[in-house]
């Protein structure tokens, strides 16, 4: 991982999930040539648009803290986070840090090509639409806070969320699913 500015910051409270807007110093970019999502140095997607870069996004919080969709994943106590994209890719990774371990959240757009196209044909792209979040413990226990809160119609609707075979599905949005490990 590249070196990076690494900062104290205490996580956001666990019990107000909207917490306050972050500075756009904040923010990493991660997409697929089609969507594209804002991971927060906290841990949190805040913007995500899947198939579209200009199209509705599932998480807006960027827009308003206080109704707009995000997926936050990060330690329970206070932390130093340390980040930057794997070398020659769009593949975000932070390290969080905190006084019992450490663990490391890689972020992604997987894309690829379809069948046939050549190492430099960058219109033959194809993406599956798929947000990809990684948690690696490196060592020691790290206890998360992880939320999960899409939204629909630019935070003026949510979706109820159903977990089914170990799913974590939007109803009515089918492409909106998040596996679990569990």
């Amino acid at each position: 991982m590249p070196a990076t500015a690494s900062a104290s910051r205490p996580p956001a409270p666990r019990e107000d999930p909207a917490r306050a807007y972050r500075p756009i110093r904040d923010y990493a970019a991660i997409g697929d040539c089609h969507g594209a999502a804002l991971v927060a140095r906290d841990g949190g997607i805040d913007w995500c648009c899947l198939r579209r870069h200009d199209g509705e996004p599932v998480f807006c919080r960027l827009l308003d803290a206080g109704k707009g969709g995000y997926f936050a994943i990060n330690p329970a106590t206070p932390y130093e986070v340390e980040r930057g994209y794997l070398k020659d890719t769009n593949i975000l990774r932070t390290v969080f840090a905190t006084s019992t371990g450490r663990l490391a959240v890689t972020d992604f757009m997987p894309v690829g090509r379809r069948l046939g196209a050549g190492t430099h044909d960058y219109v033959s792209l194809t993406a599956p639409n798929w947000l990809v979040r990684r948690i690696e413990g490196l060592d020691g226990e790290v206890e998360l806070d992880v939320a999960y809160r899409p939204s629909l119609d630019f935070a003026r609707r949510r979706p109820e969320l159903v977990l089914a075979d170990g799913r974590l599905k939007a109803e009515g949005v089918p492409e909106l699913v998040a596996d679990l490990p569990f």
